[in-house]
């Protein structure tokens, strides 16, 4: 465990030993805080919670002892920053911030909270809608910054690339589809499949491609929950398609990966409107922040395949 994992033991104990609330008090999904929690239980041997029908219940006596823990090691990070931060000057401020759910889970939920760690005297609001309504809000200003998916239309915006990747059908291991090495779009034609609903884009680039390649999937379901779309496909023939990224928060080995062939790219965009009046230190600070984040990313990941 790291010091955000500690920090998110204590916050499932404070949420009531409840693993939906707690996930989203820290932005990550439930299934990836079930996943910490599971792994460094079987990793150590020891349960921390009693169960109930498959749901947290209380602590153990030996969760007890590692709450009380996580509690000292957490007051004494945060008393340690405290003192860092006295003797340099804070800077305050709002940073209002939209960003799809999907985005959220994929590419900042640790990103975000060491921002907040770091910067507690900023306050940070981050707006989850699909990116359409994104959009409509950042164009009337009511966001500072926007993450968006490419391509973006706005005049006065000014764009940087965060990452670059590409849309994959997820399939459950049954499923005919689930030893192809790839698929091609016409092998989608007349398939069942769920996919986002229309506030966000893929479903625009979705629906786009379908018109493209002239083929008419079965359209069973739309969602605004990736979650809920993984889970729809685990035990049926359904087929669901999300950027790829996605694949590292679904702990389950009932979910396959297949590529598509001329596969729709998923550029993600971090959006601000120049247009506007100049930045404040809270907004500059933020905007740097996530840039450097996303530059560090990119060289650790080429460093890896260089390797």
């Amino acid at each position: 465990m790291d010091i955000n994992h500690f920090a998110y033991f204590v916050t499932i104990v404070e949420c009531d030993c409840n693993l939906s609330k707690a996930a989203k008090k820290i932005h990550i999904s439930q299934s990836a805080l079930s996943k910490i929690l599971t792994t460094f239980e079987q990793e150590e041997g020891v349960l921390l919670f009693h169960r109930q029908n498959g749901r947290l219940n209380k602590l153990t006596e030996v969760g007890e002892i590692f709450l009380n823990a996580c509690q000292d090691i957490t007051s004494i990070y945060s008393g340690a920053l405290k003192q860092i931060r006295r003797v340099s000057t804070i800077t305050k401020g709002k940073v209002r911030v939209g960003i799809p759910p999907l985005i959220v889970t994929a590419l900042f939920a640790t990103c975000l909270s060491d921002f907040r760690n770091t910067y507690p005297e900023i306050d940070l609001d981050i707006i989850e809608y699909g990116a359409e309504e994104l959009k409509r809000r950042f164009h009337d200003g009511e966001l500072d910054f926007a993450v968006l998916l490419a391509p973006i239309n706005f005049k006065t915006a000014t764009k940087y690339a965060l990452r670059t990747d590409e849309l994959v059908a997820f399939v459950s291991k049954n499923h005919k589809f689930a030893e192809k090495e790839s698929l091609s779009w016409k092998d989608l034609d007349k398939e069942p499949i769920a996919i986002f609903n229309e506030s966000f884009s893929i479903n625009r680039l979705l629906t786009e491609r379908f018109e493209i390649e002239k083929i008419s999937p079965n359209l069973v379901l739309k969602s605004g929950s990736w979650d809920f779309l993984i889970e729809s496909v685990m035990s049926s023939d359904l087929i669901t398609i999300l950027p790829k990224p996605i694949y590292s928060y679904v702990y389950s080995d009932e979910c396959k990966v297949v590529p598509i062939e001329n596969a729709i790219s998923w550029d993600v965009l971090f959006v601000e409107d120049t247009a506007k009046k100049p930045l404040t230190p809270a907004q500059t600070l933020f905007k740097n922040f996530i840039l450097e984040r996303e530059t560090q990313q990119k060289d650790q990941s080429s460093e890896s395949i260089k390797n």
